[in-house]
């Protein structure tokens, strides 16, 4: 399932889009990791810059923890990480081996090149860039200016911006969405998930209620026989119920095993939903079992269906 939220940045400043030359409060660690706490965030990958030069050319280094071999057109060492942009490729002359000088010199193999079209989204500082994994900053003790969030696809926006802020109202959280307009396209979502639902229990509701009445329309004869023989509608009831018993477990238990399925396949993670939809379902099916006994049992007391 594809993110439908796309990445949202968080930093300190304006509540507007920045690039990382503006930035100039770092967010500390201890707020990082709280954002890893909060639910309905998929990945917290804080972003780093820096600059060094590559035989005096100026590139900017730059961390990535996303897909980004999937925007790559040629892979030239697949035991290497980093990444490199096409204008810087095409810079160096297609090398697949850089000397990139920062505070030291080292030797970089290049893993692959992204595609042309693959520009800097998140500063000024030109297009001969290295990306490097999140592992290479690990032991630098470079500031965070800017952290990048993966959302996931059923979370509730509302709930993440809030808890976003509680962990520091002065942050700002961007999209390039609109956060407002986030929020507006998340609720919608919801909201016609929610009615298509409620119309396809509706239809297999009423569909069964239907079908089991029908089938104890059919035994008003034995029924009818038990109120003959003296039985209350609470006993003709319990009888009528303990031959139902073990078709509700065996339907209760099919229903969690296809919710259980579907939290695994689209990666569900709305645990409250989640127990809502179980119990709803389970009641729905207590439900279609008692509505049309209680039917039946009204039929058998009427004068016409006594035989």
């Amino acid at each position: 399932m594809n993110n439908s939220f796309g990445e949202i940045r968080v930093y300190y400043g304006s509540d507007k889009l920045k690039v990382y030359q503006e930035l100039t409060t770092p967010i500390s660690l201890t707020n990082i990791n709280k954002m890893r706490n909060i639910n309905g965030i998929k990945s917290v990958s804080p972003f780093y810059e820096f600059y060094g030069t590559i035989n005096n050319i100026s590139v900017v280094v730059q961390s990535y923890n996303n897909n980004l071999f999937s925007k790559t057109k040629d892979t030239l060492n697949k035991d290497s990480q980093t990444i490199i942009s096409n204008h810087l490729y095409e810079t160096i002359k297609h090398k697949s081996t850089i000397e990139l000088e920062t505070d030291s010199k080292q030797t970089i193999k290049i893993g692959a090149v992204l595609e042309k079209q693959v520009m800097n989204r998140y500063s000024n500082s030109g297009e001969n860039i290295i990306y490097f994994p999140l592992e290479y900053f690990k032991d630098k003790d470079y500031p965070v200016y800017m952290v990048l969030l993966n959302i996931e696809e059923d979370a509730n926006i509302d709930e993440v911006y809030d808890a976003l802020k509680r962990v520091d109202n002065d942050l700002t959280i961007y999209s390039p969405i609109g956060i407002e307009q986030l929020k507006t396209f998340n609720k919608s979502i919801v909201e016609k998930i929610s009615q298509f639902s409620f119309i396809i229990l509706l239809m297999v509701f009423l569909f069964i209620i239907y079908d089991r009445s029908k089938e104890l329309f059919h035994q008003k004869k034995e029924l009818a026989l038990l109120k003959a023989n003296g039985s209350s509608s609470m006993q003709t009831l319990k009888i009528l119920f303990l031959r139902y018993i073990k078709e509700i477990i065996l339907i209760d238990i099919i229903v969690s095993l296809s919710i259980c399925l579907f939290i695994m396949i689209f990666n569900f993670k709305n645990q409250l939903l989640i127990l809502k939809m179980i119990l709803l379902l389970i009641s729905i099916n207590i439900m279609i079992i008692f509505i049309p006994i209680c039917l039946s049992l009204i039929l058998v007391n009427k004068r016409e269906v006594i035989l």
